[in-house]
């Protein structure tokens, strides 16, 4: 085949063409300069107005108004100084943890235990000390009492239940999960890495208006592929052949807790009432999920995905929010011995009648989570930090399935892509006004400015959304934000260096959600909701071709009930585990390491 043949196609994410009150051609926003103008000012006026000399004034000046100043034109994380600042007392506000039944305070945790709606004072008294042992415990049950209003963990997740495969949440949402099968897709051809992403594009233009992929990494589990060796020991007769079978197991086990991770795919999406529809809205919500679940299905098979199909729809979703919720629990103990345990607990307490009435947090909630911390969080001993790609953070020129780079990344990486496909007429309108503010901006500026690039660029943007939508393109807002787990702050600090490397490699960029870690745990969360403040740091404008390019189920895995362990997959380290006798599968032998047709697998090794 010819080189042009192969060479494989670019899309482009152009930059944000309305970038509302700025200067300088965008490269200071217009609040930062009032507010840098104000502190200034404000700070300046009443060392020049005290009775210090005119050299103690200047120099009172350079120490305090100028560095704020400069500061406030700045920013600090692409915030304002002053958004900065209030978000950082907020923060100092609420820093707390989160237990199941209530909300403890750094400095209450140090002093308090609870436990089941009950306060005392840690350790033991003497006899002696009764009375006031009686009083203190009187005293906290009050302060207790009061702080159970604002609730644990159940009352802090909007998640309300989980009935007919849906999600319901408290703020009357009804939100609709599916788990998609990836593709080998960076092995395909340039034709077929094309195909695969216009059979995207369509699914793209008839999906709900707002989607979020969702893609979880974690250790792979080896625990049913040993299970089988085990029983396969137990039956064979020959000493020989089961020393073979424990020399297998022990390479599996080297293996699989060494570097062999999974990866799971998911898109979640919400149901879209229509205005003025007066028909019940639960059952019309269940009808119109279930119809986008089936059209999703369809068009993604198109594209070589399949759909993956729960005998348990509820069971499914549960089991999500407990692997996403319980990160290092669910690697040792799955949902069904999580389930187990919460019903011994209710028939150790003789509670027969919570039996049949037990929510469905307490099967998928953590015992606690720390927000104390501005840089990262912490749930049940696992450490959580999350990064966003800024609006500026992404390449304006790149290729099919790019978004492979986060998806690859490695373990403890999880990736969250948001689209949010927005009105044709009102976008075409606010282009059309942008184009000429920058045109008639473009005419006072000389061409050996720097705002002069910034502002052909927003142009030649806003000229090629406007070409775009045209040519029946609809207009997205893309969002990134990208998780890292560890067992560490070490790890954890050590993956984050490692991640911010890996994008500066590719010409990208990140940046923490300092201060703010916790709107970033709920915006991860599968309910299709994002925090407004980091959607507005992260937007970048694409078109439905843009968009169809970050097609993120591009980590094919082998991974067969009754295989055998070939290696492990050099691009993303997941285990090759292959049944080479299914001949439904594997058409001949050699298939075994190629993998079916359009969907290869790399070299292994062991």
């Amino acid at each position: 085949m010819s080189e042009s043949k192969e060479k494989r196609d670019t899309y482009i994410i152009p930059p944000n063409f309305i970038d509302t009150g700025s200067l300088f051609g965008g490269m200071v926003k217009l609040r930062n300069a009032i507010e840098a103008a104000i502190l200034t000012i404000g700070i300046t006026i009443p060392i020049f107005k005290s009775t210090f000399s005119i050299t103690m004034k200047i120099i009172l000046f350079c120490i305090t108004a100028l560095p704020v100043g400069i500061l406030a034109f700045i920013g600090i994380y692409g915030e304002s100084l002053v958004s900065f600042f209030i978000n950082f007392i907020l923060f100092l506000k609420n820093r707390r943890i989160i237990t199941k039944t209530e909300v403890v305070t750094a400095k209450e945790k140090k002093t308090w235990r609870y436990k089941k709606g009950k306060c005392d004072i840690q350790g033991d008294f003497p006899e002696e000390f009764a009375s006031e042992q009686k009083k203190t415990m009187k005293k906290n049950r009050k302060i207790n009492a009061k702080r159970q209003t604002n609730g644990g963990l159940d009352t802090y997740f909007s998640l309300e239940k989980i009935e007919n495969g849906i999600i319901y949440t408290k703020d009357k949402r009804f939100i609709k999960i599916i788990e998609v099968e990836p593709i080998n897709f960076l092995l395909r051809s340039a034709s077929e890495q094309r195909s695969v992403i216009y059979a995207f594009v369509s699914y793209l233009k008839i999906s709900p208006i707002k989607l979020q992929f969702k893609v979880i990494t974690k250790k792979a589990d080896i625990n049913k592929h040993l299970e089988k060796v085990k029983q396969e020991m137990a039956e064979e007769k020959d000493e020989r052949c089961r020393a073979l079978q424990a020399d297998y197991a022990e390479l599996m086990k080297r293996i699989g807790n060494r570097e062999a991770i999974t990866r799971r795919f998911f898109i979640i999406f919400e149901y879209e009432p229509f205005i003025g529809n007066k028909k019940n809205e639960e059952t019309e919500g269940i009808a119109q999920l279930e119809i986008a679940a089936r059209t999703a299905k369809n068009y993604l098979f198109q594209c070589g995905n399949k759909v993956i199909e729960h005998e348990n729809e509820n069971e499914f979703l549960c089991e999500t929010f407990y692997t996403i919720l319980n990160r290092k629990i669910s690697s040792e103990k799955t949902l069904q011995y999580k389930a187990a345990d919460v019903l011994a607990d209710y028939m150790a307490k003789g509670d027969w009648e919570g039996i049949n009435k037990i929510p469905i947090t307490d099967f998928i909630l953590p015992e606690y989570i720390d927000f104390q911390h501005g840089q990262y969080i912490v749930i049940d001993g696992t450490y959580y930090a999350y990064l966003i790609v800024p609006s500026d953070g992404y390449k304006p020129q790149v290729v099919a399935g790019w978004l492979s780079l986060l998806v690859n990344a490695g373990e403890g990486i999880d990736v969250d892509l948001f689209l949010s496909r927005q009105p044709k007429d009102r976008i075409q309108q606010k282009l059309g006004q942008q184009i000429r503010i920058n045109r008639s901006k473009i005419k006072d500026a000389s061409d050996t400015n720097t705002d002069f690039d910034d502002l052909d660029d927003a142009i030649r943007s806003g000229y090629y959304l406007k070409e775009g939508i045209s040519n029946h393109q609809d207009f997205y807002y893309i969002n990134i934000i990208v998780t890292i787990t560890a067992d560490s702050l070490e790890e954890l600090e050590w993956r984050e260096r490692e991640m911010k490397k890996l994008m500066v490699s590719q010409d990208m960029n990140v940046q923490n959600c300092s201060f703010r870690q916790e709107q970033a745990f709920q915006t991860t969360l599968p309910l299709v909701k994002m925090d407004k403040t980091l959607f507005a740091k992260s937007k970048r404008n694409v078109l439905t071709l843009g968009a169809a390019s970050c097609y993120p189920f591009t980590s094919f895995e082998m991974s067969d009930d009754n295989g055998i362990l070939l290696g492990v997959n050099k691009f993303n380290n997941s285990l090759i585990i292959v049944d080479i006798f299914n001949s439904q599968i594997y058409k001949n032998a050699n298939m075994a390491i190629l993998g079916t047709s359009g969907a290869g697998k790399s070299a292994t090794r062991s």
